[in-house]
């Protein structure tokens, strides 16, 4: 082993060993300071990969069964932490004239390169090696770009490429149900692609990206301020995704520390800068509970490395404290120093299977020669040979089974780590889970995650709330670097509650919730639809409203039933009276058949009204239709039939002695009969056109919705209403105006004045019925309405036209002493009032022919003992 001379430019520097065949080896050992200058050195994760490297081949010399009489040697280069600088470091590995400033002589025994580290300068070396068909794998290049083989034929890697590392950070984003988020990444290929790789994972997930900033090392602090800001403008995305190196990483963390925005954030970084918390700078506060993916972690790491004396960079890690121990002083010729292993970078183990892919490769190739350590330099076993062999080397590396797919790419695997701060005050990566790419499965271990954010959404200054999110209250927003459990949320909107209906915005992420018109179901959240008329919503269904009806238990239908009740034994007491007082002279002179048929249509109508009260069946509504016009004509036809009687008789009389026709008393109940008939017939064709039928009537509306059972409705059976109030209206009328006609005959005869105001009192209460029937919209008021209207016109009916003849029964002196007038009743003959004028009955002496065959036509029909006409 031996050390090159130094050039007084050390940027070009080499750490050196001889070995039959060479290996290349590309690491940044130093920051950069501008200007192609490199600037001081990095930490020792950084450093140590490179003593892996060396390690590495010091195993694989010491393996005997590996490459048997072959001695591995190295070439390492510092590439300073930049690109350019990278490619020139790479010029020392390929054939070119040599000039002065290259301090490590022509490998021409170099077979391949180990490098580099990031993917920017991956890309490029990688193009420069590819002109001469030298293989290069890289350690941490992650960059999905360099699997094309196309542009990077000879570029493999022992690194999980970024596609598969965007992979697991969209699986962490489902695991916590994040679908809101923001990106940040870092310019060159590293970041680039890595946001595309991102991109194109979360497009086959319901995640949405809020926005998309890039950030560069030569970018101000105002434009990285800039992007803080902008990030705060999407206060529910509340996670952050960062694909950027440590540098980009250093300066977005403390932007956030200048604008105190610590704790607004959770940081999900990418394997590009959660490696050690030694590189952040003193940003460690405003990463505190950032999540990182970095390589899994292998079991039987390295404890220590042995930095030879030959190590250019000696005097420098030993000035840092590098070292942990050392048997010589510099001067020493013999000399071994040893450094402790970094815990937390598993990239080690990276740089240890690249070395023994190399090594394998090469033994294979030995094999197939014959064992001839000759074969290993002839061009034969180089270039796209060794490629090829590499693609197909499979072996037990330091973390698994290793293996390149066709791509150059291995299969990986991830620690998903959570930054937190330890006992001491210092920070450390604690791994809280795991993903496999082979059967693409995440683990978390949600009790060892300490999270640091505020508890309520942080909007910008002079930025409005949205109605979705209430303003924090004080002791919702916790202090700075305050650290709990609980799981933060990241979604544009919340979920709609299931009554609610989702409208969409231009993000697919997010959405208002919008509450549906009355009596409307959420459907898939997305549409509202109208339940029907008879159904309510509970639960977000639609469910049957039970429907109602008047009955006979309601405190309504209570009062009904008691007063149509009465109103039956009221009729049945009036019929009894007449029947047992059949031959007084008032009760002959009534018309006792007729009587009985308007009893008859009393009775009926208090019945209808018990059955108005029974629950709407086919069977009650057929009854209801049928008789809600026969209450009517049941009365008041027999009472035209009685007034058409006694108007024919007493004006047919006075001009001639022929009794008039039609007039008996079995022709006048046959008259109002027919009449009766008519009704029905009328009611009967409305059946036909309208058949009968139950009907579930909506009420109300909001929260008084309700169902109610009715006999059609009030539209359906418009035409039958009209008709039978039209045909009762003509009875009535008609009875109003024979009621006038006979205003002047014999007291006996002479019911106007009641049979008037039973009129009157119909009348109106058909314009109320009719009013109140048509306006009101429920079927149980009208149904009242209609039971009211039953009630009093009977009820008046009852009283107008019995009521003053049972009392004359009961309080009269004799029989043949009773009268009944228009105005009372009194003790006296039936007798001609005098005047009369109307009817031409002007007063006569007792000879009056004409007045006789008046009194002879009453007393046959009416069966009166005969009378005797006073002046």
């Amino acid at each position: 082993m031996s050390s090159l001379p130094r050039n007084e430019n050390w940027t070009y520097v080499c750490y050196y060993k001889e070995g039959t065949v060479i290996l290349g080896g590309l690491f940044p050992i130093h920051g950069y300071k501008g200007y192609d200058q490199c600037g001081s050195l990095l930490g020792p994760s950084r450093v140590q990969r490179l003593l892996a490297m060396a390690q590495a081949v010091d195993d694989v010399n010491n393996n005997p069964g590996i490459l048997p009489g072959v001695t591995l040697g190295y070439a390492i280069f510092d590439t300073c932490s930049r690109e350019s600088i990278a490619l020139n470091q790479s010029l020392n590995f390929i054939h070119h004239r040599c000039d002065r400033k290259i301090s490590c002589q022509k490998y021409s025994n170099l077979v391949g390169v180990v490098g580099a580290s990031f993917s920017t300068s991956s890309i490029l070396v990688s193009h420069l090696l590819a002109l001469q068909q030298i293989p290069m794998i890289s350690y941490i290049s992650t960059s999905h770009q360099l699997s094309d083989k196309t542009q990077y034929p000879f570029f493999l890697r022992t690194a999980t490429p970024d596609n598969l590392q965007a992979a697991a950070i969209v699986d962490l984003l489902q695991y916590f149900n994040w679908t809101y988020v923001s990106l940040v990444y870092s310019d060159g290929g590293y970041g680039f692609e890595g946001m595309r790789a991102l991109q194109d994972e979360i497009e086959q997930t319901d995640i949405c990206i809020a926005t998309v900033q890039q950030v560069c090392r030569s970018s101000t602090d105002r434009h990285v301020e800039g992007v803080i800001q902008k990030l705060q403008s999407f206060p529910e995305a509340r996670v952050v995704i960062m694909f950027t190196t440590i540098f980009e990483t250093n300066m977005l963390l403390s932007a956030s520390l200048r604008l105190n925005t610590t704790g607004q954030f959770v940081w999900v970084g990418s394997d590009g800068w959660g490696t050690t918390t030694e590189e952040m700078s003193g940003n460690e506060m405003a990463a505190l509970g950032a999540i990182t993916f970095q390589p899994a972690r292998c079991a039987g790491s390295f404890a220590a490395f042995n930095a030879g004396k030959n190590n250019p960079w000696l005097d420098e890690m030993i000035a840092a404290g590098m070292i942990e121990k050392t048997t010589c002083n510099l001067t020493s010729d013999s000399c071994n120093a040893f450094m402790a292993a970094e815990r937390d970078d598993p990239i080690v183990h990276y740089v240890r299977d690249a070395v023994f892919a190399y090594a394998h490769a090469l033994d294979s190739l030995m094999k197939a020669c014959g064992q001839k350590v000759e074969c290993l330099l002839a061009s034969s076993c180089k270039g796209v040979t060794l490629r090829d062999t590499l693609l197909n080397t499979t072996f037990d590396g330091s973390c698994g089974r290793v293996k390149f797919d066709a791509n150059g790419d291995v299969m990986g695997r991830y620690d998903v780590r959570n930054l937190q701060r330890r006992a001491d005050g210092g920070f450390e990566h604690v791994i809280i889970g795991k993903w496999d790419s082979l059967d693409r499965s995440i683990s978390v271990d949600l009790d060892k995650i300490v999270w640091n954010w505020t508890r309520a959404p942080t909007y910008p200054q002079h930025q409005e709330y949205p109605y979705q999110h209430q303003k924090p209250k004080p002791h919702d927003v916790e202090s700075e670097g305050s650290c709990h459990a609980e799981v933060p949320r990241s979604v544009c909107s919340e979920p709609c509650p299931a009554d609610r209906q989702r409208v969409q915005r231009l993000n697919p992420c997010c959405w208002d919730c919008v509450p549906c018109p009355d009596n409307h179901v959420v459907v898939n959240g997305t549409c509202c639809v109208q339940c029907s008329l008879l159904e309510t919503v509970e639960a977000n269904e639609c469910v049957t409203i039970p429907a109602v009806w008047l009955t006979h238990s309601s405190f309504t239908g209570m009062i009904l039933t008691a007063i149509s009740l009465g109103g039956v034994i009221c009729t049945l007491a009036a019929f009894f009276i007449f029947l047992t007082h059949h031959e007084h002279p008032l009760v002959k002179a009534s018309n006792k058949h007729l009587s009985r048929l308007i009893l008859l249509g009393l009775f009926e109508g208090y019945t209808h009204v018990i059955v108005i009260c029974m629950k709407p069946t086919y069977v009650t509504c057929l009854i209801n239709r049928l008789m809600f016009g026969a209450d009517f004509t049941l009365i008041y036809a027999p009472l035209l039939t009685k007034l058409n009687q006694v108007y024919r008789i007493f004006s047919g009389a006075s001009t001639s002695v022929v009794k008039p026709r039609f007039i008996g008393s079995h022709a006048q109940v046959f008259i109002s009969v027919l009449l009766v008939l008519m009704q029905l017939l009328l009611t009967s064709v409305n059946l036909i056109l309208t058949p009968t039928k139950v009907m579930s009537v909506p009420t109300g509306s909001g929260d008084e919705r309700g169902v109610q059972l009715a006999c059609l409705t009030r539209d359906n059976n418009l035409h039958e209403v009209v008709a039978s109030i039209l045909y009762n209206l003509v009875i009535i009328l008609l009875c109003a105006y024979y009621a006038f006609k006979t205003r002047s005959l014999p007291a006996c005869y002479n019911e106007s004045r009641f049979i008037s105001f039973q009129v009157y009192t119909t009348v109106v209460l058909w314009v109320a019925f009719i009013a109140i029937y048509f306006s009101v919209s429920t079927p149980i008021n009208r149904t009242i309405c209609h039971a009211g209207v039953l009630m009093v016109n009977d009820t008046s009916a009852l009283i107008c036209f019995f009521g003053p003849k049972i009392y004359a029964v009961y309080k009269g002196k004799s029989a043949s002493r009773v009268g009944v007038t228009g105005s009372g009743v009194y003790n006296g003959r039936c007798t001609t009032p005098y005047p009369r004028p109307p009817l031409s009955f002007s007063p006569a002496s007792s000879a009056d022919p004409s007045l006789k065959r008046v009194e002879t036509a009453a007393t046959d029909i009416f069966s009166l003992p005969s009378t005797r006409i006073s002046e």
